[in-house]
């Protein structure tokens, strides 16, 4: 008995079924926060790329230190294969925080075609936050009482005077 062993090319055909279902990707987004402030929006538009429908359709974000919000699920409702929404979120962000590019964890909750409730895969929403603008109020205040204080010398020192 003897075997012989060479190369050959089979074609073998696989099929493969694709089950159609809504997807989304985020289109734009305009999230540049200042730290420190209070109730800032974070702009996003959502767009159902997928084969289906969506109904009852909610936006929320899984936030995390420095950022806080009672405003993280947003209302998007019914949305059709191709068509996209913008919602907003308010946000507030810690006076501490570093400023520096974030990444907030975006996903949507829906009922698909079969009445199903499914949430979608976690998307990324890109966030500029930035340092908080120094206020000049302090030191405005500071030279004023300087200038009164030298103001109201001078004037007693020519009151005596004369």
């Amino acid at each position: 008995v003897s075997y012989v062993y060479q190369k050959a090319n089979q074609t073998v055909p696989v099929t493969i079924r694709v089950k159609k279902q809504a997807d989304f990707v985020i289109q734009n987004t305009t999230a540049e926060l200042m730290a420190g402030g209070k109730k800032q929006a974070i702009h996003a538009t959502y767009k159902n790329i997928g084969e289906d429908p969506v109904r009852d359709a909610v936006a929320r974000l899984s936030i995390f230190k420095p950022f806080s919000s009672t405003d993280d699920q947003a209302f998007i409702g019914n949305l059709e294969p191709g068509n996209e929404t913008t919602v907003i979120f308010r946000m507030d962000v810690d006076s501490d925080a570093t400023p520096k590019d974030y990444g907030i964890s975006s996903e949507i909750k829906y009922t698909d075609v079969n009445g199903d409730t499914v949430i979608s895969e976690s998307m990324k929403i890109p966030v500029v936050v930035k340092a908080a603008s120094s206020s000049l109020l302090l030191p405005a205040v500071i030279v004023l009482i300087i200038i009164v204080a030298a103001g109201g010398y001078m004037y007693r020192k020519k009151q005596k005077k004369a």
